[in-house]
């Protein structure tokens, strides 16, 4: 029984060791980061997302790319195919201009990153509809179904994702992502602080509440 024991933990001990963790290349991460931004400033978001997802890999602890890699990902979301019916025949985001400050300023962050400022993210409109889609899929199944797929494999990934990505940042209080103005077409750098972040991750959390209740019938 000794001799077994020591034996698991010679074995418990070489795969520790045989762990190695991947170098951080701040330099690399930097420059996918700033590849990131030129392609803001084109119109590609896309190219814009693998950018900071690439600056992400290099160096993990790059917040700037972690907010770039959650906000360009919800524009991803937005543009699914899948998506867009299922805004369109659900009602789940309402187009009205934004009534507060705070949602301008939220509306503004989110736009820079290519998500569509058209539409202003309203927890009691989203509710109102997820009501509204409870109700017509008693008398559709096959339509709550696809509606349901469609928020199981496209958006609750995506917005777990970005939820991750702002905590993470949320945890530095001295959080600041100053976008140049080749990547918004600006005259000056924007700047996108703290307060940006949680004001958007609020949002995020609001649909993420309402879509969970969208998949729990």
């Amino acid at each position: 029984l000794v001799l077994a024991l020591a034996a698991l933990v010679f074995v418990a001990g070489c795969g520790k060791a045989s762990k190695t963790s991947q170098p951080v290349d701040s330099a690399g991460s930097l420059v996918a980061q700033r590849s990131a931004e030129q392609a803001l400033g084109s119109g590609n978001v896309t190219a814009a997302n693998t950018y900071y997802e690439n600056s992400l890999a290099k160096d993990p602890g790059n917040l700037q790319a972690a907010a770039g890699a959650a906000l360009t990902g919800i524009f991803l979301a937005q543009d699914d195919p899948g998506v867009i019916g299922l805004i369109n025949r659900t009602g789940l985001i309402v187009p009205r201009p934004a009534a507060t400050p705070a949602q301008a300023r939220t509306a503004r962050v989110l736009s820079r990153f290519g998500v569509r400022t058209s539409a202003r993210y309203d927890l009691p409109a989203l509710s109102g509809a997820a009501g509204r889609l409870m109700l017509r899929a008693t008398q559709d199944p096959p339509l709550a179904s696809e509606v349901q797929a469609v928020i199981r494999s496209v958006l609750l990934p995506r917005l777990a994702y970005a939820e991750e990505k702002f905590l993470a940042i949320e945890s530095n209080p001295a959080f600041v992502y100053k976008l140049p103005p080749s990547a918004t077409g600006l005259v000056d750098s924007l700047e996108i602080d703290l307060g940006d972040i949680l004001l958007v991750d609020g949002v995020v959390r609001q649909i993420h509440a309402v879509l969970e209740v969208l998949v729990a019938y």
